[in-house]
């Protein structure tokens, strides 16, 4: 789920923290309310602004944990069931204290919500019946959906959705399917207008068709039914979540996201995959180009195995495929990035001029080690994290090779300010340097690593940090293999 999440372009926290997300959190419960009792006058204090969040936090957290589809294990489900039971009690505690405001009155039905859906999840995932809880949660949410707080009525009709979409995940039939169609197009107000709603949905419809052959047709079911409903949205970003379930139902048994790491480590599922996704391909030429872009950046991993006339091979299929995209300006593109990438293949064992200067103080670079590694980056957080992943390497052991980072684009001042945490022995090159570097061997996608020996020959290209070491080592042995069958006697004659 999580994964799939991530496709949709969007943080699984924020999906679930933004379907209940509160106004004026700091402004809540600071009053004091007088009332009278049967002996005497006395104070009594509405329920505290710390007790609510602490609360909400761990609802929250509870939640999170469930509709991304880790629930809580056969040893400690039903702990998970007893604490947020215990929530409830104190919930109801809260709303019998006289003097609520409407605010507060308004900020515990959200939680209610929020809790009444951790209880109903956590044993739909756990295969417990609940009709009792369910219906609970139903009816809570049913005299709710047309709240005054647009946020509470929200919610309620997202959990009206939310939970006979997961118990159709989790059991799949023509009656749970009736059940999510029929809350799905009784309620579109739930996701329509929340991208982070409508893709938690997708969310769960991906995460069911990952469970076998039965599981996917039901959730090619789904698939049609919320590509038609997402279509009635007025946000393109909702159009564009429909548009991804519907990728995703035609590459989704490929895997794509980990297609690339798959194939760089030798996964024996990886070429079977590979395969599907180009018959795909061909099945589906209108597919969108970041697919086609997914597709091309993951065998380009076969580099960093020296696999490079199966890279070729994949290659030419693509670019056969390409030519038959309907759209010119799309295959004119597709056909750009395939250019750079045979560039680029083609460039293992040719020279590259390391030289240049350091970014800052203009240095120049200095070659002291047997072998350079040249990381192509931006500054994108993955870049930024794959760099301290290779700082991290440095200062865990002694390397045999000249670390030196190209950044895309020239660094402002506060940049270079940043990149004074990254060790001394990583060498930023110059933007002028690393424009050099860019003309010499054009990147599309980032971060990416190139290994070049002393004399400036690429040895290879793609590969990740974890290989450096092991690349090194093999072209080392191969060149003492190399001298001693020039020094056998064999070799003299």
């Amino acid at each position: 789920m999580e994964r799939a999440t991530v496709g949709f372009g969007l943080s699984p926290l924020r999906v679930f923290l933004s379907l209940l997300s509160l106004v004026g959190l700091g402004c809540l419960i600071y009053f004091v309310v007088f009332a009278d009792d049967s002996q005497e006058n006395r104070v009594v204090k509405a329920p505290s602004e710390k007790k609510l969040q602490q609360t909400e936090l761990t609802v929250d957290q509870r939640l999170e944990q469930i509709l991304r589809f880790k629930p809580a294990n056969d040893a400690n489900f039903l702990g998970t069931i007893d604490e947020v039971l215990g929530f409830e009690s104190e919930l109801e505690t809260m709303e019998s204290k006289p003097g609520l405001t409407e605010q507060q009155k308004v900020k515990i039905e959200q939680i209610h919500v929020r809790n009444q859906s951790v209880v109903v999840t956590t044993m739909v995932s756990n295969k417990i019946d609940c009709e009792a809880e369910k219906a609970k949660l139903f009816r809570y949410c049913s005299q709710r959906i047309d709240a005054e707080d647009d946020q509470l009525k929200e919610a309620c009709r997202f959990w009206l959705i939310a939970v006979p979409a997961i118990e159709f995940a989790e059991a799949p039939s023509e009656q749970t399917h009736h059940a999510f169609a029929t809350a799905l197009t009784t309620y579109p107000d739930g996701y329509l207008k929340t991208p982070e709603n409508a893709a938690t949905l997708c969310g769960i419809m991906v995460r069911m068709s990952k469970g076998g052959p039965v599981k996917k047709q039901f959730a090619l079911k789904g698939f049609d039914l919320m590509t038609e409903q997402l279509a009635k949205s007025e946000l393109e970003s909702i159009h564009g979540i429909g548009n991804s379930l519907r990728e995703f139902a035609n590459f989704g048994d490929y895997d794509l996201p980990t297609l690339g790491e798959r194939l760089r480590w030798s996964d024996p599922s990886a070429q079977k995959d590979l395969a599907g996704a180009f018959d795909a391909l061909v099945k589906f030429p209108e597919t969108e180009t970041k697919t086609w872009v997914t597709l091309i950046r993951a065998y380009e991993n076969l580099l960093s195995t020296d696999k490079i006339e199966e890279t070729g091979a994949a290659w030419k299929r693509m670019w056969d495929m390409s030519s038959a995209v309907p759209t010119s300006e799309k295959k004119k593109l597709l056909q750009q990035i395939l250019d750079r990438q045979r560039t680029r293949a083609m460039s293992i064992g040719t020279p590259f001029d390391i030289s240049g200067t350091t970014a800052g103080d203009g240095k120049e670079i200095v070659d002291n080690k047997e072998f350079s590694a040249i990381f192509f980056c931006d500054k994108s957080r993955t870049s930024m994290n794959s760099l301290a992943k290779l700082g991290a390497a440095i200062k865990e052991q002694q390397i045999g090779y000249l670390p030196i980072v190209a950044f895309e684009k020239d660094l402002t001042k506060e940049d270079i300010e940043t990149l004074h945490m990254v060790p001394e022995s990583i060498t930023i090159a110059s933007h002028e340097t690393a424009k050099k570097y860019f003309e010499a061997f054009p990147i599309d996608f980032f971060p990416y690593l190139l290994l070049v020996d002393k004399q400036g020959k690429i040895l290879a290209a793609n590969l990740a940090i974890e290989q450096i070491p092991t690349r090194i080592a093999a072209v080392k042995s191969a060149q003492r293999r190399a001298a001693r069958d020039a020094a056998s006697p064999a070799a003299s004659q």
